[in-house]
């Protein structure tokens, strides 16, 4: 059994200007960077396999390979997660991308679907040799989905648009 992604739309009222007053200026850039994600590769989210509701199902794929991460960060990303794997493949929107699915489960080995432990879709995969230009300057992206504010790095991509702006106003309340 699989959990299916939601819908990918955002409701009307999440499709406000950062200029929107009723918005904390955090909102604000979370809001921008879910909605620029969606317009630099429109339906990335949609290419990405489901995650397995278990760790033996993930361990024991029918269709898509997992590959179990042993990470020692997974506790300081995804606090409450016990499990990680990322899918094997990496998924493509368009030309020249990778995205790639993570998947976090708990002590029980069930599947993490909210908060701050559950997994993050990667924008571009770990490890992807693509480059992507900021400010005129070619970097090397290893994730590009991370961005540092003050101490904290955080993930960019959550299950939904809707979920991006809730997981990144919640980890950039600091």
């Amino acid at each position: 059994m699989v959990i299916e992604k939601q819908s990918l739309s955002l409701p009307e009222d999440t499709t406000q200007t950062p200029e929107d007053t009723t918005q904390t200026p955090n909102e604000k850039r979370a809001l921008e960077i879910a909605q620029g994600l969606e317009k630099e590769n429109p339906g990335w989210l949609d290419v990405l396999p489901d995650c397995p509701c278990t760790v033996k199902l993930a361990r024991n794929p029918t269709t898509t390979k997992w590959t179990e991460q042993h990470s020692p960060f997974l506790q300081t990303y995804h606090p409450g997660a016990f499990f990680e794997f990322r899918s094997t493949d990496t998924y493509s929107s368009g030309k020249d991308t990778a995205h790639d699915q993570q998947c976090t489960y708990d002590e029980q080995e069930n599947l993490i679907t909210s908060g701050h432990a559950a997994g993050t879709p990667d924008n571009w995969a770990p490890g992807s040799p693509c480059l992507e230009v900021f400010g005129g300057i070619k970097i090397l992206m290893f994730f590009l989905q991370i961005i540092l504010v003050g101490k904290r790095i955080i993930n960019i991509g959550y299950q939904t648009k809707e979920k991006t702006v809730l997981q990144m106003k919640n980890n950039l309340d600091l």
